[in-house]
């Protein structure tokens, strides 16, 4: 995995991240503009905007889920931990079984956002977009 990159600097992890599929997701958690805590720049083109406690983090105006919002889209409703481990292992075992490999994921962040998009969207990534599967 590259670590070079920061998550939120990341072109591909950004690319990846602007789609409806994942776009719509913060309408889901943020339901009206009341409680912004603070803004505070990351970087020359990334915010971070935390509210109730939760920390939102945009490039550009696209938001880029950390890891643990991308784990929380996909956790069971019962917060059943290790079923979520094991579906995230046996995704991470087909990657290389198909059109979609390993090679696409080069950090963490993305190859969370690959098994999102497969588990509630059905989609994979090209190397440069999000396809039906």
């Amino acid at each position: 995995m590259d670590t070079s990159v920061k998550w939120y600097e990341d072109p591909v992890y950004i690319k990846m991240a602007d789609c409806p599929e994942i776009q719509e997701q913060i309408i889901k958690r943020v339901k009206d503009d009341k409680g912004w805590l603070r803004t505070s720049a990351v970087g020359p083109l990334v915010n971070a905007i935390a509210r109730n406690g939760e920390v939102f983090t945009f490039h550009l105006g696209t938001w880029l889920p950390m890891q643990h919002q991308l784990q929380a889209m996909v956790a069971f409703d019962d917060g059943e931990t290790v079923g979520l481990i094991h579906s995230f292992y046996k995704f991470c075992n087909t990657l290389n079984m198909g059109q979609f490999c390993y090679d696409y994921y080069t950090s963490m962040e993305q190859l969370w956002m690959g098994f999102v998009m497969k588990e509630l969207h059905g989609k994979g990534w090209s190397g440069t977009e999000w396809v039906e599967v």
